[in-house]
């Protein structure tokens, strides 16, 4: 080992345990589409010993359950399900999950963070070094070289301190939430946690849709995607597009931004994305900054869609500036904007799915007056530092989570549960306005202190 290199293994494939002689097929849909050239790395720190056998193991009784995660990405063809551009398949020649395990001689101490860090640039460089093997990313280049839709590394660290997990996942297969119950199915499993409601799932995320959706009369209104790309901001080449700006907000804090919230039942989604709005709009109050947040739309169909559902089962909902730029307007906005939008999701939803038969490709959708639009999705609802995994003194959850090093867009917030309590807030911000917007993050997590009360109050 070299620096702070580590030594990879050449690996396996983990696949499912079913009879795969006859090529499966799950259908993507549009949702899935809009997503299709992102990734998703979940990378969490143990202090413990990853226990790979057990590991590897629990991950193949997982695939038997949702087997689409095994498989490869093929362009959709045909007159049947015209709204379907992409599908994945998978069979005894094409299908698995790559394992690489390898060696770090970094230490435990030297990759978790220390438990006082509140704010700190996103670790690019310790992300890497724990990635998974460079592969296709793009659509095309992902359906050329049948690329696996999941990859998994495990990274043990020097002197049997911990151990490092990195899972990556393709957007196409599915959000957050899909990939939350897939882990918490391998964790289970490792446990030998058996759950009544475990059922193959052969069907893939249009087919879960489709039936629901024939039955509702599409919208005609203005829709959250569109066919059209926007123009990207002009930058000089070789600058990054976006900075990773992270910072915690601990439970004291959240408690304190619901309490100025001060309308009942103020959610940790409201006030953090809230808390994220105001963060960039008070930067130029003379643009009008819109909020798009995105929801879990899995039980607003009827019936309900079960909630380990595999697919992109998203909403993006708009919120236009209130005339105050504090939490409490913002917040307030946030929860009527979303309350809303639960009357709207399925119909839209619907025109999306009947328009896509005639779009070859899709992007998220800003209204017209919005000068900025700030993003925010909140994965908090989805620990996976809790996720019991399999170690070598029993079972352990993770002690912290890497941020990863690949950068959204710009205004971009990804919510997280922290292993301390609270949320970790990973912002995506240009790399001039990093000081600005530090500074500005300071000034408000100060005047936030004011109203927390001092511990044996």
């Amino acid at each position: 080992m070299v620096g702070s290199e580590a030594t990879r293994n050449n690996g396996t494939v983990l696949r499912p345990r079913h009879d795969l002689s006859a090529r499966r097929r799950f259908l993507l849909g549009p949702l899935e589409l809009l997503s299709a050239s992102r990734w998703l790395p979940i990378t969490l720190v143990y202090a413990s010993v990853i226990a790979t056998d057990d590991l590897q193991e629990a991950i193949r009784t997982a695939l038997d359950a949702f087997p689409i995660f095994a498989g490869r990405l093929q362009w959709h063809t045909g007159k049947d399900h015209r709204a379907v551009r992409l599908a994945v398949e998978l069979d005894n020649d094409q299908c698995g999950i790559p394992f690489h395990t390898q060696v770090s001689e970094l230490h435990l101490d030297a990759v978790a963070l220390s438990p006082t860090a509140t704010m700190w640039q996103v670790r690019r460089p310790l992300s890497k070094l724990f990635a998974n093997p460079t592969h296709a990313t793009s659509v095309r280049a992902m359906v050329q070289q049948s690329t696996p839709l999941v990859f998994i590394t495990v990274t043990h660290l020097a002197d049997h301190s911990g151990s490092v997990l990195s899972i990556e996942f393709a957007h196409c297969l599915g959000d957050a939430a899909s990939f939350y119950h897939f882990l918490s199915l391998v964790a289970d499993a490792a446990q030998h946690v058996r759950r009544p409601d475990s059922v193959i799932d052969w069907s893939g995320p249009y087919t879960h849709l489709h039936a629901r959706l024939s039955r509702v009369t599409p919208s005609t209104s203005w829709l959250f995607v569109t066919p059209h790309a926007s123009r990207p901001a002009a930058r000089a080449p070789g600058d990054l597009c976006v900075q990773g700006l992270v910072f915690w907000l601990s439970p004291d804090e959240i408690n304190a931004l619901k309490a100025s919230a001060n309308f009942p039942r103020a959610s940790t989604n409201d006030v953090v994305s809230a808390f994220c709005w105001q963060l960039v709009a008070s930067q130029d109050a003379t643009k009008a900054t819109y909020l798009r947040v995105l929801v879990n739309v899995r039980s607003v169909f009827r019936p309900p869609l079960p909630a380990t559902t595999i697919g992109n089962m998203i909403y993006a909902v708009h919120v236009p500036p209130p005339s105050k730029n504090d939490v409490a307007a913002l917040a307030s906005a946030c929860r009527l904007a979303i309350e809303s939008a639960k009357e709207s999701a399925v119909s839209d939803i619907a025109a999306v799915y009947e328009k896509a038969a005639s779009w070859s490709k899709l992007y998220w959708h800003a209204p017209e007056a919005a000068d900025v639009v700030v993003s925010t999705t909140n994965l908090s609802r989805y620990n996976f530092t809790q996720l019991q995994m399999p170690t070598q003194g029993g079972f352990a959850s993770a002690v912290d989570q890497l941020e990863t090093a690949n950068g959204g867009f710009l205004h971009f917030f990804q919510v997280f549960a922290d292993a301390r309590g609270g949320v970790r807030v990973v912002a995506h911000v240009a790399p001039a306005h990093v000081a600005a917007c530090t500074a500005e993050l300071t000034a408000l997590r100060h005047r936030l202190a004011s109203h927390i009360p001092s511990h044996g109050q």
